[in-house]
């Protein structure tokens, strides 16, 4: 894993990571990064040049993902788990809830809440699709049914600007949308 200081004209190595996890930008502090790889929540405040350990011994594999408007704020979907980060890496907590997560990724927040919408593509209570929560994966509300599993669906982002919204990513069929029917099609 490599970064840059001038717009990509040179890379150096990122140092204190090993294998190749990848990496995510704090949305608000442009010298916050976070990785995860081999079990460890990994911490930059230096742009992505020096990584450090900030929780250790998570199960699973995956990617962090960091909630946009909220420094600090980082997500980890970890195959089996899901885990929560509110202070920059430094402590996760596993999502009790979800049982499989392939992706995480935020939206706009639902009306009278601060904290943004989270989406997964995983499996919460047995059932295996695209969740939305509206606090924090207290609580999950399936967005897609059994007639749109749309194949194999790897990543998922929110609607930063409308509510509900949500996209994925699929293997070859394109990327499929969806929002409550309230609100459009």
């Amino acid at each position: 894993t490599n970064y840059s200081t001038n717009n990509g004209a040179s890379w150096t190595a990122c140092a204190g990571l090993s294998g190749s996890p990848r990496v995510a930008s704090d949305r608000v502090n442009p010298k916050k990064f976070y990785a995860f790889g081999n079990g460890t929540l990994y911490a930059s405040t230096d742009g992505a040049a020096t990584f450090t350990a900030a929780t250790t011994g998570l199960a699973g594999s995956g990617r962090a993902a960091a909630v946009f408007g909220m420094e600090g704020e980082v997500w980890v979907a970890a195959g089996a788990n899901l885990y929560h980060s509110k202070n920059s890496g430094a402590g996760a907590t596993k999502v009790a809830t979800v049982s499989q997560v392939y992706s995480v990724g935020f939206g706009k927040a639902a009306s009278g809440s601060t904290y943004p919408a989270v989406y997964i593509i995983g499996t919460v209570s047995g059932a295996s699709g695209v969740f939305r929560s509206n606090d924090e994966g207290a609580t999950w509300l399936q967005v897609n049914d059994a007639q749109h599993q749309y194949g194999q669906m790897d990543n998922v982002a929110g609607d930063e600007d409308t509510y509900g919204r949500v996209f994925v990513t699929t293997q070859g069929r394109g990327i499929p949308y969806g929002q409550p029917a309230a609100t459009g099609p």
